[in-house]
């Protein structure tokens, strides 16, 4: 803006003899003209350190394949998210199923800790709340389980009738279906077994 002024100053002073102005415009003119020369100097390193265009080009299709990459991770997590969805249905309707179910079903570990029990096993037990037996060990109950626990254990599965013992002291038989549950990897098997 200055270096223009002083342009048009000199025009202005070939007809009219404003040579004070004039030469004190030029000197601001300077003034700037060497601040900017020294900023520019200072700056000089910066500047030679921006990065070329190929590399430009380099860095952003570099960002756009990462950007591909987030998007088909993504598509992924959002696949796997509905398959797990769906699972978490079909494992409460399941759920569901064996807490409503009219037989007694029970699952413990292979020392016959109670893990699972549905309303129905809860029951036949004489036992009020099924959270009463988890935790407690099925034998408690089954004075004749020994037997059939060692069976099953060495067998994989074990069919018949045993006596319940309800708290009351009343003994009742009951047809009984066991099984050991492997699940195919490291975790521990379990017991699985449905009283009628």
């Amino acid at each position: 803006l200055a270096c223009g002024v002083t342009h048009f100053f000199s025009v202005y002073t070939v007809w009219n003899p404003a040579y004070l102005p004039e030469g004190l415009l030029k000197a601001l003119t300077a003034v700037i003209s060497m601040v900017t020369a020294a900023a520019l100097w200072l700056i000089l390193p910066r500047l030679v350190a921006l990065p070329s265009p190929s590399k430009l080009a380099a860095a952003n299709a570099q960002l756009n394949e990462e950007i591909r990459t987030r998007w088909e991770l993504d598509r992924q997590i959002t696949a796997q998210n509905a398959e797990l969805r769906a699972s978490n249905r079909l494992l409460a309707m399941r759920e569901y199923a064996l807490d409503h179910a009219a037989g007694a079903i029970a699952m413990a570990d292979l020392k016959a800790n109670i893990t699972y029990s549905n309303q129905a096993f809860a029951t036949l037990l004489g036992v009020a709340q099924v959270s009463d037996l988890v935790g407690r060990n099925a034998l408690e109950f089954l004075p004749d389980g020994s037997t059939a626990l060692a069976d099953l254990l060495r067998n994989g599965q074990w069919i018949g009738e045993i006596g319940v013992l309800r708290p009351d002291g009343e003994t009742r038989q009951a047809a009984v279906a066991a099984g050991l549950v492997d699940f195919g990897d490291d975790s521990p098997k379990l017991i699985m077994a449905s009283f009628l």
